[in-house]
Formats: structure tokens, sequence, C-alpha cells
């Protein structure tokens, strides 16, 4: 189960590298940042909500609860840790620009981009094992 849980990070890792991109080229030009940034979201949940399908399915009836937690988990974790290693000690962000994103009573919605990652597998264990 843990490679499906890796090759399902580093698809989700690769949907937000290319949306990144595309939300920069195509819609922060035209619409400013805030709506790339809610556009980038929304796609990477969608993009999380498929991938976590494709990863439960492979999970097996039997073991799913325990697969969706630490699926959840991992992903979370992968996903913080790469945060701050690349945009921290790569592109050398400073601290308060990483925790920008964080802010959800100012619109921002990573913290629910990394709530529908540790939630999402457990959902699609639910609809596809009961």
């Amino acid at each position: 189960m843990i490679v499906w849980i890796f090759w399902g990070w580093c698809i989700l890792l690769g949907v937000a590298v290319i949306n990144g991109i595309l939300g920069q080229v195509l819609i922060e030009r035209r619409f400013g940042e805030y709506v790339n940034h809610l556009y980038k979201s929304v796609v990477l949940m969608a993009a999380t909500a498929g991938v976590a399908w494709f990863v439960m399915d492979r999970s097996g009836a039997a073991q799913w609860p325990v697969n969706a937690l630490k699926t959840g988990v991992i992903w979370v974790l992968a996903t913080v840790i790469f945060e701050v290693v690349f945009f921290r000690f790569i592109r050398k962000l400073p601290w308060t620009r990483l925790g920008l994103d964080y802010k959800l009573w100012e619109g921002r919605l990573w913290l629910v981009v990394l709530l529908v990652n540790l939630v999402a597998p457990y959902v699609a264990g639910l609809v596809l094992y009961g």
C-alpha cells in the first residue's frame, strides 16, 4: 500500500506543479493573484479527490480505514515538508511569506487543501467500501 500512497502523492505533486505554471501564465495575468490562488486550490482539491479514489481502490476492502488514515496523514506531512524544503530552503522565501497561505480568515484556502488531503482518502474509502 505504501507504494500506492507514494505514487499518489507524486501524481498530486505533478498536478500541483503544472497547475501552478498554468495558473501563473493563464489566470494570474488576467485576473490577479487571489483568483489564481482560488483556481489552484480548487483544481488541487479536485485532483486530490480523484487520486484518493484511485489509491483507495487499490487498498482492498479489509484494510481500507487504516490505509485511508495512513494515506491522508502521509500526504499532509509530505506536502508540508515539500513546501518548507522547496519554498523556504530552495527558493529562499521568508517564513512570513510561507505563512500567508495558511490565513484562512484572509480568504486563503491552503488549510482547506491540506484538510482535503487528509480526509479525501477516507471519503473515497467510504464510497468504495461503505
